[in-house]
């Protein structure tokens, strides 16, 4: 009998809380405070130690819980995780990945190598005009490999992974407490940081942080007033933040997922804003489960695949992630053992005839399975048609072979940087002009022969390259003379320098004069090098 459950894992600020569920009921739950692991851990810090003692903790809790699955969908801190949203020109799908790829190098602070990354694109059409918005979801590997690893060693398989602000939007729409059609703005408050997530069409367009501290009463007038203020200010300026962001979107609602939050204040809010702000507690969401929202999550990371209107990010099998247990699963569910006992001929041939039609049952439905997921990592595009492909294909082949051709390598770059190394203080670069040139030599190339061994001609003439570069910049020194002073000493020093110098045969000065440039003295210069 097969095992419909889940194990789903929330790796919070204050511990790790599990739920195990049965397709969308919740069943058996706990929660691992950090504060038991040891009264110095920090869930952040990774150190060895602590590692030990998390995982010692994590391993007796499993054992005490008896959970009937060990296959875990783990909901990531929303800290880790990057989520950004991206809008690029429309194009076909196999462009999208490269696009996507330089796109992201502008707008996260890593290396996208150092990454494990997935995303999913949305086509949508604006002003008449086609584009595609780009959700895209990324943690650091070192971060990601230490989640894996401790729950990997706690004899745990991490079969999904996602942010916490996306396991917490799924438990709502299950909930029916947000409508997947309508921009929502979720407000999640634990302790005294604040998380604001902004959903619409099952996917997570914005989060943003925020401190705000809860005082110790909040039923006094005085208190309320003050969370009534710093959550107004907050929510107006992430909303504002978000209608710059994305022009066609408006959020028609507010839930103030938090238990600190009362209802008064949340009316309040409301009026203030001018939106409606609903309060929900993680008692609605779970009833008769008072462990927070950090349950909630690992709830709602446990119903991947089942909410159909949401989309899933699974991490675990993102670029750079670890496909290698979806592919194991998959060369495991493609196994088709024969067993048939052959006992008489009549029960041989029932036997075979059965087996033979459930092998082509079950090829049928590796083929569709093969199909789903194929149609999964196209999306939208997956009835592009094979003669577009294959015109892509030759066309991406021939920008390939031009390329190869290329000269790409050129010393230029390094004499450039240590040009701008060489700068003195108080001089700067306004613009750069970068020319370059090819001529015949004049030099004689390849002599050839005719049969006689008498007549000679030449093949070719070897091209000479030139380049010039023409540099022109300011410097204030708040002294006219010392300011001369300072260009021709660094048209000096350029010279005598044994790497710039020797990259170019000429190093001049041809413009020098005093001017005005915002009401200030100061002086411009030109430099060519040639």
């Amino acid at each position: 009998m097969s095992n419909n459950k889940k194990l789903g894992i929330c790796w919070g600020d204050d511990g790790i809380s599990l739920i195990e569920v049965n397709k969308d009921s919740p069943g058996s739950s706990v929660q691992i405070p950090f504060s038991a692991v040891g009264p110095d851990f920090v869930a952040s810090s990774q150190d060895l130690t602590g590692g030990l003692a998390l995982l010692d903790t994590l391993q007796k809790t499993i054992r005490n819980q008896n959970f009937s699955t060990s296959e875990v969908y783990l909901s990531l801190p929303s800290r880790e995780v990057i989520v950004r949203w991206l809008v690029i020109p429309f194009m076909k799908s196999t462009d999208i990945q490269g696009v996507v790829s330089f796109e992201a190098r502008k707008y996260i602070p890593f290396p996208l190598e150092e990454l494990v990354y997935t995303y999913y694109p949305s086509p949508f059409t604006k002003d008449g005009l086609k584009q595609i918005g780009v959700l895209l979801i990324a943690i650091r590997k070192t971060a990601f490999d230490y989640y894996i690893n401790l729950l990997t060693q706690a004899g745990l398989n991490v079969v999904y992974s996602e942010p916490s602000s996306m396991s917490l939007v799924r438990s709502l729409v299950l909930r029916k407490t947000i409508d997947i059609t309508q921009t929502v703005a979720i407000v999640n408050i634990v302790n005294d940081y604040g998380e604001l997530i902004i959903t619409s069409n099952g996917f997570v367009k914005f989060i943003r942080d925020f401190k705000i501290t809860l005082p110790a009463q909040i039923d006094s007038p005085e208190a309320r007033e003050a969370v009534q203020t710093k959550l107004f200010s907050e929510l107006r300026l992430s909303l504002d933040f978000f209608s710059r962001q994305h022009m066609d979107a408006e959020v028609s609602k507010v839930i103030a997922f938090a238990d600190v939050l009362t209802p008064a204040v949340c009316a309040a809010v409301s009026d203030d804003l001018g939106i409606p702000v609903q309060h929900v507690t993680p008692l609605q969401i779970l009833p008769g489960i008072d462990l927070g929202v950090d349950l909630v999550n690992a709830f709602g990371t446990a119903l991947s695949g089942s909410v159909t209107n949401v989309i899933d990010f699974n991490l675990c099998v993102g670029e750079g992630g670890n496909k290698q247990e979806s592919a194991k699963k998959e060369k495991q569910r493609q196994k088709t053992p024969p067993v048939i006992i052959p006992v008489i001929a009549g029960a041989v041939c029932a036997a075979v005839v059965f087996f033979s039609w459930a092998g082509l049952e079950l090829t049928l439905k590796q083929k569709q399975d093969a199909v789903q997921v194929l149609s999964e990592r196209l999306g939208v595009f997956t009835d592009m048609p094979l003669s577009e492909i294959e015109a892509k294909k030759a066309e991406e082949a021939k920008k390939k072979s031009a390329l190869s051709s290329l000269p790409l390598h050129s010393d230029l770059v390094p004499l450039l940087i240590r040009l701008i190394d060489l700068m003195p203080p108080g001089v700067w670069f306004e613009s750069m002009k970068v020319s370059f040139n090819e001529q015949a030599s004049g030099k004689q190339g390849r002599v050839s022969s005719d049969d006689s061994g008498k007549k000679q001609r030449v093949d070719y003439y070897p091209l000479e390259k030139t380049r010039r570069v023409q540099i022109s910049g300011y410097a204030y020194l708040n002294d006219t003379n010392v300011e001369f002073r300072k260009i021709n000493d660094f048209l000096v020093v350029l010279r005598d320098d044994e790497a710039f110098s020797a990259g170019f045969k000429a190093i001049k000065l041809v413009g020098l004069q005093a001017e005005k440039k915002q009401n200030q003295q100061v002086t411009s210069f030109t430099l060519e090098c040639e």
